[in-house]
Order: structure tokens, then sequence, then C-alpha cells
């Protein structure tokens, strides 16, 4: 046989393998990483080339592939039955895929994220880039469809290889040329294929086929046993490579041991059968189009395999000399070798013998530096003891002086709680001595005069007429008129009763510790705290102090009850200025917030005892920052107030958090005028709320950790310290402090907090890890300053994605080195925060947090950070979202007859009292005969939002207020008599009931003068003293409402819904009487309630108009009204008052 036939014959042995499944069409079959290139036709597999291989291309008389060696920039190619080989430009990397186009060839760099343009001879026409970072997108296909040049990749990542881990759902594909997205949401998609319109391709990652419209819509998707990558699309069947990837986890590889082609029917997308392969992994997939492709590719392969064998035998000739030279220098050494062996031995006898001398002079020298070091140590160690002595003995010396200064302010408070208490008793003794007197005496007075009357000669002669009345009562055959006259005498009475009720009612004890005033402008702040006061200095005690700087008064409502069954508070001052206060409710029970909703009984307590504070405080305008949903009942009862829930965690992320729980989170959300956030999770997940959102993160007191305290934590061993400060709590990721402290074992990892997660226990076993246990924040410093590293070392979980952690700030604000897990909130740190994506990255940057030499310009610009992150910038932030809030537009009606003082006070009140800027003041005048028309017209140029309307004739009371009611622009409306004079804060709080109940459609004030259960028994003399004492019943009655059956209109507030559904009043009832009943049973008919606010009162003179009208014109007025009424709504019932 000649040497020809012999390398022919070789070289099929070394290649030729079978198969059990046939394979219809040829196929060329590419493997990288230890695979090469392969030839798949019938039952034979035949590998062309060793040469690990990435993508193929096919021409029109050959075939194109991508080689990786070389630093994967190589290209070799079959054309007309020719072998080429050709290099690409050094500044391309890792060649991955190839196309060859009309207008040349394109080509995947996958290191330098580029996609290429070349010309015939390789030459770059353009390019395409993709990431800066290499290998920060792994770009790996191409293709042209439907006229885009078309790539995929695993997604976007800033780091090199960022994708590792990350790549479920980030993949896509893009428009080459635009950077444009077309296909999302893909995991490690591979393989773009163009058949008939149709775009395919593998996700890999999620071993599937897709098949995409030319819309790229997904058509069709195609599950596999295997990571696919490698597909070709024949006439009758599909061939998808399945490999054990290097990019998946050993349970994600699939059950083949080795890459297989999966075949599968083209029409039913069935798979026939799997092909094994001698490699792990298929690249890429392509059939031969012409049986001269496969013979130019073969010929071409057997002619190149040729030409390498005479240098394959040169290599095998070169290695024999070498290996002859290399046997024959080991001979002459061995001889060399035998001739000094016997000189060494000589030698080895004089060097044992100077060696002995050596070492004993080495040894009396080692007894001298060992007596040396030994001092030394000494020293170092009494030092180092002295040093930790005087650290401890400062640190006992705070703890005792803040023990003995806790002691005296307790034994203070105790002795003035004592002194008060006794003071307190002995004026109620007193006071309870004067008001037994007072009655007695009152008592007596009543006796003497009810014994006067009924001795008198009157009293017996008018003994018939009484009898009289009383039938002609209960026969229903008074008049209107002699009811009223009738209703004057009862209410002389009910006078002295109210009198007499006055002296007995028990009166609200309040503390005597000093209150300032409400600033002018000043809304009293309630912070109703997730945390005590004095449990760990946080968000919502920084924002109260805050607040208090401003001038407000500030009430921090604490999360810790005084066990008692009948309601009240008690208070403890803050501050000197009499304006930061921490009071603790009344609740019976004292139970925990945290874990549920309060039931009603406790709600009742709850709002009897803020009744309570309101008596103390009392305040006419108000702001709830609600911390907790616990208290979102208990806030709203507030008058006057603006309410913002601070929702600083992901309350579903606490294992504690009940499904009741978590609804009235939701309910508070909704309910609240501004919904304040702390970071971007919170942001998106609360969006469908509530509209009104405010960003506002956490912050810190800069000054507290930025200055270096004179004297800091030492450790004893001198060691670096890596630190953590704040709760050990379950989102504490214990696993990553454990690697932590076995990744540097010469540092000590120093945890400062109280530890409820068993961190303790779970790293007994490392001997660097120190617990300190809870320390007060005035200490913090003390401990941050030692600290040489920063951690914030959080298991990645919903809770922890939601949060904005207070002690990064606090780091940053001592220019600390910070590692932190990677959490959404760390991107707003930037540089000035190294994070982990993973606990091996965490640790490499707690490696270079440590060992990186400190940069002042580094420190100062983390500092520098800090210092514009502050809580007064963050209230500054709140105070400025409160004054952007929308209020809805409420207009109040005022219809004027005549009695123009009484007008003016109306409106003044209305100006005064109101406190409320979206406010519109609509006066109807039904043709007053006085000065009214000329007052009002100068009025309504006065200020804004003022509407005048001025009748030629006395329309009566419904008609006027309907030409209102048509003027009227606002959602809410207010119809309001002239006669009446408002309270402070009546609009807001009349508008918190209506925003309370969706099925209340109008509510009314209480009142000193009118005929239903809206009039309480109260005494004044003056408007002045008027306010003070409806303030005392409006306080004690906080968010109380009394269901109605009829409102009287003197006063009511109604949702513009409810008059859009119901229409005007009925102007048949003309001038007035019985216009509001027959409103009432419309408003009733159609499904609403009505109902009386308890904390609202309005004074009312009653019936000043009606009043200048003859007896017998009021007579004939309420018979006719009453008549339309009866006919309408059968019999009238007369209205009831609430004390009998």
């Amino acid at each position: 046989m000649d040497s020809t036939r012999c390398d022919e014959a070789m070289f099929v042995r070394r290649c030729i393998m079978r198969t059990t499944l046939n394979i219809p069409d040829p196929l060329f079959v590419s493997g990288p990483n230890g695979g090469g290139l392969l030839y798949v036709h019938r039952h034979v597999l035949m590998p062309l080339d060793d040469e690990e291989t990435t993508g193929l291309a096919l021409t029109d008389d050959g075939l194109i592939w991508c080689v990786q060696g070389d630093e994967s920039r190589t290209l070799r190619a079959v054309r007309g039955g020719m072998f080429d080989s050709s290099s690409i430009s050094p500044n391309h990397l890792d060649l991955h895929d190839v196309m060859v186009g009309s207008d040349g060839i394109y080509a995947v760099f996958t290191e330098t994220n580029e996609v290429v343009h070349l010309d015939k001879s390789y030459q770059l026409l353009e390019s395409w880039r993709f990431g800066e970072k290499p290998d920060s997108a792994h770009v790996n296909s191409i293709n042209v469809y439907n006229g885009r040049l078309i790539a995929s990749l695993f997604g976007r990542f800033v780091e090199h290889r960022g994708y590792k881990g990350h790549t479920k759902l980030a993949g896509r594909v893009v428009d080459v040329r635009s950077d444009v997205s077309l296909i999302e949401g893909l995991s490690q998609p591979h393989s773009l294929v163009v058949v008939d319109e149709k775009l395919w391709l593998c996700n890999s990652e999620d071993r599937e086929i897709h098949i995409y419209n030319l819309d790229f819509t997904l058509s069709q998707k195609i599950a596999l046993p295997g990571y696919t990558r490698g597909l070709a699309v024949g006439a009758n069947h599909v061939y998808v490579g399945l490999s054990r990837s290097r990019n998946c986890v050993a349970s994600d590889i699939g059950e083949f041991t080795s890459a297989v082609i999966a075949v599968l029917d083209r029409d039913s997308l069935g798979i026939i059968g799997f092909v094994p392969l001698p490699w792990n992994e298929i690249y890429d997939i392509r059939i031969a189009p012409s049986a001269d492709v496969v013979t130019n590719v073969m010929t071409a392969m057997w002619l190149h395999e040729r030409t390498k064998q005479p240098i394959r035998i040169e290599e095998a000739r070169q290695k024999v000399r070498v290996e002859g030279a290399r046997h024959l220098e080991a001979v002459e050494a061995a001889h060399l070798a035998a001739q000094a062996r016997a000189v060494e031995v000589c030698l080895a006898q004089a060097e044992a013998t100077h060696k002995k001398a050596l070492a004993e002079a080495s040894r009396l020298l080692d007894d001298a530096n060992g007596y040396l070091a030994d001092e030394v140590r000494a020293r170092e160690e009494c030092a180092l003891v002295i040093e930790q002595l005087q650290t401890d003995l400062f640190v006992a010396r705070e703890e005792r002086d803040l023990a003995i200064e806790q002691w005296r302010t307790e034994l203070s408070e105790l002795r003035e709680e004592r002194e008060l208490t006794i003071g307190k008793l002995q004026e109620e003794l007193a006071e309870s001595r004067t008001d037994v007197s007072q009655r007695e005496g009152f008592m007596e007075e009543l006796e003497r005069q009810i014994d006067q009357i009924t001795r008198s000669r009157s009293w017996r002669w008018t003994w018939p007429m009484r009898a009289l009345m009383y039938l002609l009562r209960g026969y229903g055959l008074l008049g209107k008129a002699d009811h009223i006259a009738a209703g004057r005498a009862r209410h002389q009475l009910r006078r002295i009763k109210a009198r007499a009720r006055a002296i007995t009612r028990p009166t609200v004890s309040v503390p005597s510790v000093h209150l300032a005033p409400s600033a002018t402008g000043m809304r009293d702040v309630f912070v109703w705290a997730l945390i005590d006061w004095n449990y760990r200095i946080q968000r919502p005690q920084h924002l109260a102090r805050e607040f208090a700087a401003r001038g407000h008064r500030v009430f921090y409502i604490s999360n810790n009850f005084v066990d008692r069954q009948e309601p009240g508070f008690s208070v403890e001052p803050l501050d000197e200025t009499g304006r930061l206060f921490r009071v603790q409710l009344h609740l019976k029970g004292s139970p925990p917030i945290y874990y549920k909703s309060p039931d009603l009984y406790a709600q009742k307590q709850l709002r009897e005892s803020v009744s309570q504070l309101l008596t103390w405080t009392r305040s006419r305008a108000c702001l709830s920052l609600v911390e907790h949903p616990f208290w979102l009942g208990t806030s709203r009862v507030l008058p006057n107030q603006q309410l913002v829930y601070d929702c600083m965690d992901h309350h579903g992320g606490f294992s504690t958090s009940s499904p009741d729980f978590l609804n009235w989170e939701i309910d508070l959300m909704r309910a609240a005028h501004l919904l304040v956030v702390t970071s971007d999770w919170l942001y998106t997940e609360t969006s469908d709320y509530n509209p009104h959102r405010l960003m506002i993160r956490n912050a810190c007191q800069y000054e507290h950790f930025a200055v270096e305290p004179e004297l800091r934590y030492k450790d004893k061993q001198g060691r670096k310290i890596i630190g953590y400060y704040g709760a050990i709590a379950e989102w504490i990721d214990l696993d990553l402090l454990a690697k932590v402290a076995m990744r540097f074992p010469d540092c000590l990892l120093l945890m400062v907090g109280n530890d409820t997660a068993g961190a303790r226990q779970h790293l007994r076993h490392l001997s660097n890890v120190e617990f300190i246990g809870e320390v007060p924040y005035a200490t913090l410093p003390f401990y941050l300053a030692s600290f040489d590293v920063c951690l914030l070392p959080f298991q990645v979980i919903p809770l922890t994605l939601a949060t904005n952690p207070v002690k990064v700030y606090e780091y940053l604000c001592a220019g600390k080195e910070v590692v932190s897990i990677s959490l959404p909130e760390m991107h707003q740190f930037g540089d000035l925060v190294r994070t982990g994506h993973d606990h091996a990255t965490f640790l490499d940057q707690v490696d270079k947090a440590l060992f990186t030499e400190l940069d002042p310009a580094l420190i100062e610009e983390r500092q520098q950070f800090a210092a514009g992150q502050t809580w007064t910038h963050r209230i500054n932030d709140l105070v400025g979202g409160l004054a952007t809030l929308p209020q809805p537009q409420i207009s109040v009606i005022v219809v004027t007859y005549n009695n123009l003082e009484l007008t003016k006070a109306c409106l003044d009140s209305i100006e005064r009292y109101s406190d409320y800027a979206n406010l519109e003041i609509i006066v109807v005048d039904n043709a007053s005969e006085d000065d009214t028309p000329v007052w009002l017209t100068t009025w309504s140029t006065g200020g804004r939002d003022r509407k005048l309307i001025l009748n030629k004739d006395n329309r009566g009371f419904s008609a006027a207020n309907n030409q209102g009611l048509v003027a009227a622009s606002g959602d809410y409306l207010v119809l309001l008599n002239n006669d009446t004079y408002v309270t402070p804060g009546w609009i807001a709080t009349l508008l918190a009931h209506l925003d309370r109940s969706e099925t209340l459609g109008i509510v009314g004030p209480v009142t000193n003068n009118i005929g239903n259960e809206a009039r309480i028994d109260i005494s004044y003399d003056t408007m002045e003293s008027m306010l003070d004492v409806a303030a005392d019943y409006t306080l004690r009655h906080a968010g109380q409402l009394t269901p109605l059956r009829t409102a009287a209109f003197f006063c009511v507030m109604l949702r513009r819904a409810v008059y859009e559904e119901i229409g005007p009043l009925d102007e048949a009832f003309g001038l007035g009487y019985f216009e509001d009943d027959d409103y009432c049973r419309r408003v009733e008919e159609a499904g609403w309630t009505i109902a009386c606010a308890d904390d609202v009162f309005i004074h009312h003179h009653l019936s000043a108009s009606f009043n200048t009208l003859r007896h017998e014109t009021r007579q004939a007025l309420f018979d006719r009204n009453k008549a339309i009424y009866e006919a309408k709504w059968g019999d009238w019932e007369p209205h009831r008052y609430r004390y009998g």
C-alpha cells in the first residue's frame, strides 16, 4: 500500500463512528470546550477536526466556522474545495458566531460585546457594542429576520460576566443597528434560526425552543430534557443540541452523560430519538444544502489532514532526538555524580562539624532573643491591659453616671408624682366639698322655689288649665305656636337641669406639667409610635424631635400602654420647652401592637383615652404621623387633622403579621392624606392604594456620629474590627456572618445590639466573634469609631428589599468603609458603599475594604454625602409635601334675610375659624330690607372665592339654597344659616366623618339650640366663653357620631354625589319648615345615612328670620308645610332630644 492510501486508511479508522438512529439530513455540528467539528449523516458520525469550535455558517460551496483557540478570533473556511484560515484584528476577542451575507461577513465577539461587519478579506467595515466591561452582555448569535440584523444576549450587566447566577428572564433579542429590544424575558438565549417567516431560537437555561411571529410575538414553545443550544430545521425534521452546559447547576444538566442531538418530527414537534456525541457540549448545527458542499468540505479537510502528516512526523522525529540527547546527558551525569559523591562525603563530614558549632551558637543566640521577646511581649500585654482597664473604667463610669442620673430622675419624678398626686387629691377633695356644698345649696333653692310655686294662689287657680293642656298635647290638638311657647318653658327648665348636671358632672383629670401654648399656624403633631421612646432611637423619635424644634407641640404616643380598665393617659415631658411629650394611653391588658388589630372594646377605650388627652392639649389643628397600622382607628378621631402614614417597613415580610393586620395596613394607606414611604420598593408596592405618595428616605443625626469621640472601643488583641450595630433579628444572614469570621480569622467581628435571632448561639464556635448587647444611642459613636469596616449583612428577602437602612447613613457620617449585601436601596449611595450580590462577592468586598489604603478624599466625600441627609432635611421634605397636598373644594352656602349683625358675625367666624384653604363661600340674600345687600356687596369684593346672589324678592329657604347649590363648584356642600357662629376646625372635622364612612350622606354638628338630638346641654354667656366651653365638649367626644333620622338644616355638610343623586330642596315648602325633613327622607330612601358629629359644635340663635314673622303667619306656614310633607311621606314624627 503506498503512503497516500496508508494516510487515507488511518484517517478513516480514526474518524468513523456509528449511531443506531438514522439521520436523514447531512449535518455539520460544532462543539466548544473539548469538542470539535463533526459530520453526521445516516448512521455515520465523522469528526472532521478536533479544534474547539463554536458558530457555523454555510456558503454556496462550503463552510465557515469559528475556532476558540488563538484568543478566539480565528475563522476557518472551506471555499470551492480549498481550506483557508484567517485571524481577525486583535481588538476583537472570543469569536462565537459567524454569518455570511450578501454585503460581507458578520461575526460575534463575546468578550468585547461586539457584532462586527467584515468584508470578504475580513477587514472591518462597521461594528456595534453592547457593553463596556468584558463579556457583560454575552452576545452569542446573529441572523437577519424581517429585514433586521438581530442578535441574542444573556442580558445587560454592569460587571464582567455579571450574568452568572442572574440570567433567569434577563436574556433578550435585540436589533443590532438600533439596540432596540425585540424579545425580552429569555434565559440564556442562543441559536437564532429563520424558517418560513418564523424566528426559531433556543431558550437554553429553561430547556426550551421558542418560535416567534414576524411581530416578535411568541407563537409556540417546545420543552426538551436538556440545555438547548444548536438548532437546525429541515424539511421533515428538527435537530436540537442538548448540552451538559457549564452555565447550569448539576441538577439542571439533564439525564444524559454526554451531549446529544435531539431529533424532532417537523410537523408534530415530537421527539423521535437522540444521537449521543463524544463531547459534553454542542454549539451549532447546520444542514448541508447540497452534496457538493459536503464533498467540498470533506475533500478540503482530507487534504488539510494530509498536509499536517509530514509536520506531525517531523515533530515525532524531533521529539526522539530531544529524548536521545536527554538520555546521553543523563548517563554522563551519572558518571560525574559517582566521582563527585566521594568528594561530597569528605565535605559532608567537615560540614557536619561546622554545622554543629553553628547550631550551638544559634541556640545560645535564640535563648537570648527569646528572653528579650518575652520581655517585650510582657510589656505590650501590660500596656494593652492598662489601656483596656482605662477603657473599661471609662465605660463603667459612664454607665454609673447614667444609672445615677436615671435614678435621680426617677426619684425626682416619683417625688413630683407623689406631690402632684397629694396636691391633686387635696384639690379634688376641696372641689368635691365645694361641689357638694353648691349642689346642696342649689337643691335647697330649687326646693324653696318649687315650694313657693306650689303654695301660690296662681298655681292652684291654673290647675284646670294645666290639665287641659296635658289632654290637648296628648291628642295632638296644640298648634305649632303653642308648641313653641311650651317649648320655651321647657327650655328654661332644661337650663336649670343643665346647670345642675354641670355641678355634678365628673371632670377629666389633667396632668400638672408645663404645656406650651400652640404656636400660630402650627399644627399639634401626634406621633402614633411603632416603638417606645426609650427603646432604641430610630426614625420616629428623630422626626418627633425635628417637629418640636420647628415650634410644633409634639405628643409621642407610646406603643406601651398603662394597664388600666378606665380611660386615661399619663404624660412625660421630654424637653424643657413644654413642646415634646411621651404619652401612654390607658388600655386594659396592655397588649402588644404588632400581631393583631385592636378589638371593638379596645378601640372604644383608646378613643376615650385620646379624648381625655385632647382635653389637656386643647388641640384645634392636628397632624397625625402614624407609624403602625394598629393605630388606624384611634388616630382618625383627632379634630381638624392631616393624617400621614409613615410606611417604613414591608409588614408582610414579618412572620408575625396576620392577614387581618395586613388588611388594616391597606385601609390605612387608603385613608391617609399623604402616604410616606422610605424606599423605591415600597413606592412601587403601594402605588395601587394612594395617589398621594412621597418618598422620604431615612437619614442621620450627623453631628452625633461625625465628631470623633474622646474614647473609642479597643480590641484587647489589637485586631482590626469588622463591626455591625443595630437589631440582630430575623433578617440578619447568620451564615454570611460565620463566613466573614472564618475568612478573616485575624480580625474581630464585633456585633453591637440586641440579639433576637440566636446569632450568639449560631456563632459560638468562632473565637473571633464578640457580642456587646444593646447599648444606649449616646454610646454608639464609642463603638463606631473603632470599626475598620462596617457591615450590613442582611438576607435578601421581601422585608429587606423594602428597607432603607438608617445605619448606613450613620456609618457614612464617620467616613467609614461600608460593605452591604446588594439591595435596591444601596444604589443611591453609589461608590460610597461596597456591595456584593452573593456571599463570595460580599467577602471579596470586605477584603478590599480591610486592606485598601485610607483615602482622605473618599472619607470626606462620604461625610459630605451624609451631611446632606439629615433628619432636618427629611422634615423639610415632609412639610413641603404636606403643603402641596390637594384639598377637595368645599362650598359653604349661607342664605340671609335681614339680621345684618348676625350675618356679619357668621361670616366673620367662617373666615376666622374654618382653617381650610380650598373654601368657597356663597351668600344668597332673599331681598333683605335692612342694610344687608349693601354690606354684602362690599363683603363679596374683600376676599377670594366669595360669591354673592341678590334676589329681588324673598324666594324662601329652599329656593335660595338651591340657587347657592347651583352656583357651587365644591366637591362637598355646606348649608349654613346666617344666625350661626362656627368654631375652630369645623370644616375639616365634618369632612373627616364623611371620608371615614362610604354610606354617610349628610352630617351636621351639635349645637345649643335646635329641635332635635343635635342639641346638647351647654351653657355660656359670650361667644368668647362659648369657644372654650364648646371645646370642652367636642374634645371629650372626639371622633364620635350620633345617628339621626333628620338633620336640621341650620348647618349640614353633604357630598356632591348625594346632591347630584337626590337633587335640589323641594321649593314647595316656600319660606321654610319641613324642607329639611323632606330632604332627609329622600336621602334615607336612596340608601344613605344621616348623623350628627359630636366633635363639632356650631352656635345657633334659632329662627332669627322666622321670629320676625307674626305668630299667625308662622303657624299657618307650619300647618301648610306639614300637610305637604305628610302627603309625601305619611304621618310626621316630631323630633326628639337626646336628653329626653
